[in-house]
């Protein structure tokens, strides 16, 4: 909730999930009004529609408590449903990459704007980079505010996570739970 960049490394069902969610919609409130051009203040990506599918479901939950519009953006899903959520000015969108790589390509990027985005959340951080997507992953960082706050969560950070992480954060806390592979003692101090 400090602002700063975080690697979280936790067992599956060990509660990451409330860990971002709640600093992520308590940032959302505390941002001005989102504006008629504006795009969302929160992005949360995941590697899989069925996990997108999750995180969105807990995170309407908390934010809709709060009066806090949440979107879904993945595949397999209508697009036009997506399209319409994204004009209405959500505050949060959670999704996968892919999908938001082809909204943000719709009408101009008109679409999805990033440009009041400044918290990013990549959930299974490894597994959507093992899955290939951090090319995609990285197009959306671009067009994002350079001051975000990043936070990625996985149940293990390998090696080859670390270097991307190192590229990604600035001067991240490290918050490991459990007995889980760990992030490398030098990886991103």
């Amino acid at each position: 909730m400090g602002g700063r960049d975080v690697i979280g490394v936790a067992k599956t069902g060990s509660g990451k999930t409330l860990a971002f969610v709640v600093p992520a919609l308590r940032h959302a409130l505390a941002q001005p009004p989102i504006g008629p051009d504006d795009g969302p203040l929160v992005i949360v990506l995941a590697p899989m529609r069925e996990l997108a599918m999750q995180l969105y479901e807990e995170t309407r939950r908390f934010g809709s408590a709060v009066g806090l519009r949440v979107v879904p953006v993945y595949g397999g899903a209508p697009i036009a449903e997506q399209i319409a959520g994204c004009k209405s000015r959500p505050h949060v969108i959670v999704g996968t990459p892919g999908r938001m790589i082809d909204l943000m390509a719709l009408n101009g990027g008109k679409v999805l704007r990033l440009n009041r985005a400044s918290m990013l959340v990549l959930d299974e951080a490894d597994r959507m980079f093992d899955m290939g997507f951090g090319p995609q992953v990285e197009q959306v960082v671009s067009l994002m505010r350079p001051d975000k706050q990043a936070v990625l969560f996985s149940a293990t950070f390998p090696e080859h996570i670390v270097k991307l992480a190192r590229e990604m954060l600035i001067d991240p806390v490290e918050v490991v739970v459990g007995g889980g592979k760990s992030v490398a003692s030098d990886a991103v101090r």
